[in-house]
Order: structure tokens, then sequence, then C-alpha cells
């Protein structure tokens, strides 16, 4: 099993800190080549008369996603967080909420909210599963502190 794709959304409203994009680049891509980065922006309208910017990211290159991974343990994702505040949809993949309020202190905190950001991860396993997902997951983080932090992961 692998990470194939890692997606994120983020819908900034015009009460949001203005900054959010440019800190969540610093928690979620920094130390990765643009190159392997597909980044779109859009303006839209909300329910209420808002003005809306979307900001999509999507990476599929393998070395890009270890790194967005190494940035996000370093900022505070953790395998108990995954577990416990993690949902999958049809196809096994794993959606993660990320409260927006915790990124203007470069902090990664997963819980349900409407005020959050949304990071998908897609596998490529014929045979996957939740479980298997988990326990591929607690590997991957292992293997992400050996290749980049040497911290202590729980």
């Amino acid at each position: 099993m692998k990470i194939s794709k890692i997606y994120l959304r983020l819908i900034v409203h015009d009460w949001d800190d203005r900054n959010i994009i440019d800190k969540l680049k610093n928690v979620f891509i920094s130390g990765i080549d643009r190159k392997y980065i597909k980044e779109t922006y859009s303006k839209d309208k909300g329910l209420i008369s808002n003005n809306l910017i979307i900001y999509e990211l999507t990476l599929t290159n393998k070395n890009a996603i270890d790194i967005l991974f190494s940035n996000l343990i370093y900022h505070g994702l953790n395998i108990d967080d995954i577990i416990n505040n993690s949902n999958f949809d049809e196809n096994c993949n794993l959606y993660l909420r990320i409260d927006k309020d915790y990124i203007k202190d470069y902090i990664i905190r997963i819980r349900y909210s409407d005020n959050s950001i949304l990071l998908k991860i897609s596998f490529d396993d014929y045979n996957k599963n939740k479980d298997k997902i988990y326990n591929f997951i607690k590997e991957y983080f292992g293997y992400i502190n050996k290749k980049f932090l040497d911290i202590n992961i729980q």
C-alpha cells in the first residue's frame, strides 16, 4: 500500500484571517519543490453573500507527500487524532478535518468542525480497508520519523 494522492481544500471567509493561506502553506508545503504542487485559487459567494476564496492543493509525488507528512507530524498531527477523528468514503479515501483556528499558531489539530480544512488522503491498494489503512499509517509515521524527524511519535 502507498499514498497515491493528497488533496486539500481551504475555504476562506470574509471573517477569516486573510493570512491563513500563507500560514497553511508554511505548515503543509514548506520544503516541497513547487513543480510537484498543483495549487488552485478561486472565488465564490457564500450562502450569506460573503466572499469566499477557495484554495486547493493536490500532491501525487511520493517525496512531496513524505515531506508534507513530516511537516504535519512536526506541527502536531498524531496517529490517535487520525484514528479517533477520521472518516472514510466508499473507496476507502481517508478524510481529516483540520481545525482552522489552530493553523494561525502553526499547529495541526484534527477535529470535526464546520470551520475546518479538508484533507483527503487516497491510497493505492486493491484490498484496502479501514484497519489496513490505520496499520499502514502507523508504519508510515515511523518511516517519516526515521527519514525526516527523529522525534517521539505516538
